[in-house]
């Protein structure tokens, strides 16, 4: 097992300005990313409470969709950030929409906010970048596998400082002159941060002793890919593509994406309202309440649920079943009349329209 260099200490601005670019889920990131939204609406027109309520949506929903998440391999450049971006701008929009903002005076705000976020993590990634190919800042690296598969990992590292690493130590599994013990020494001694493991997909046994190695140490345990895979997702080191194994917060994921669906739907209510309001009215005049069809379906599992839709029938369609019996094309639970006489004028242009 190689000698290990210790990594050189980052400067507390230094130090700030990786936490900027990762959006580390740090108090000073948070306050300069409300700052930056707060400006951006402001100088766009927005109103003072609507510029707070989409400072209030970002931060929220940039947190509940792991926008702003501890990283490290996977911030590298900006693609990663432009990918997560869109739900918190979303957001953002939802804000401006319900604080009475439409047309130009959305999308300016909403432009706004994301180009100015977007170049301030690229100005940060050029600091970080060229820092990281001073090899200053670099976290340490236990390479485990073949010694030939993890030679040419090493050698990827080290022409690819931007990825943030540096070798510490190597660990041939098969090697039984303590390399166990001295690999774990590393990891107590906090001078490992990754792992990674240079392994074939079957070694199920080998990823699982790595893990283990890991648990109450903030330390990430990484599977290094063969030259030429390209799964679809996951960081990379020069060519290799790497995959880290991680624990995922499914509750943080499954409430993130919850709000994502409630606000999105609101969003879009809120755009399509004139035309509700339309077809309701129209509904109205042409034959009275009520204007909704509210009917039981049954979903996944077996499970009922209700669904509302624009009445498009005549009222009580589903009691004249019994009186066009005999016209019915279909079979089963479906009853379907070939120009069905229960279907309103204003029911027929609703699912024209399909809606």
């Amino acid at each position: 097992m190689a000698p290990v260099d210790a990594p050189t200490k980052l400067s507390r601005s230094a130090r700030a300005i990786e936490d900027v670019h990762a959006s580390a889920p740090r108090l000073g990131v948070f306050v300069l990313d409300g700052l930056i939204v707060l400006a951006a609406c402001l100088l766009a027109g927005a109103t003072a409470a609507a510029a707070v309520a989409a400072v209030a949506a970002f931060l929220a929903v940039g947190r509940l969709t792991n926008l702003y998440s501890d990283r490290s391999l996977d911030a590298q450049g900006l693609s990663w950030y432009l990918r997560l971006l869109p739900y918190p701008l979303l957001a953002v929009a939802t804000a401006l929409v319900v604080a009475g903002h439409h047309g130009t005076s959305l999308l300016g705000p909403v432009l706004g906010v994301g180009l100015a976020l977007t170049a301030v993590r690229a100005a940060a990634w050029f600091s970080v970048s060229a820092r990281r190919r001073r090899r200053e800042g670099l976290t340490g690296a236990l390479l485990v596998g073949d010694p030939s598969r993890t030679h040419n990992i090493a050698r990827r590292i080290k022409a690819f400082p931007e990825a943030g690493l540096q070798v510490a130590a190597t660990f041939a599994p098969t090697n039984t002159n303590g390399e166990r013990s001295r690999a774990r020494g590393l990891l107590k001694s906090g001078a490992v941060s990754h792992i990674l493991v240079a392994a074939d997909a079957h070694d199920e046994a080998l990823i699982a002793e790595c893990l283990s190695w890991t648990d109450g140490r903030p330390v990430e345990v990484h599977l290094v890919l063969p030259v030429g895979v390209q799964p679809s997702h996951g960081s990379r080191i020069g060519d290799l593509s790497v995959l880290t194994l991680r624990r995922a917060n499914a509750s943080r994921m499954f409430w993130g994406k919850r709000l994502i669906d409630i606000l999105g739907s609101a969003l879009l209510l809120l755009f399509l309202a004139p035309v509700l309001m339309l077809v309701s009215l129209a509904i109205l005049l042409y034959d009275g309440r009520p204007v909704i069809y509210r009917q039981k379906r049954v979903g996944r599992d077996n499970r009922e649920f209700t669904t509302w839709k624009f009445r498009s029938m005549v009222v009580g369609a589903d009691k004249l079943n019994e009186q066009y019996a005999s016209d019915n094309v279909a079979n089963g639970l479906l009853f379907k009349l070939p120009g069905d006489p229960r279907v309103t004028p204003v029911g027929s242009m609703i699912r024209r329209l399909s809606l």
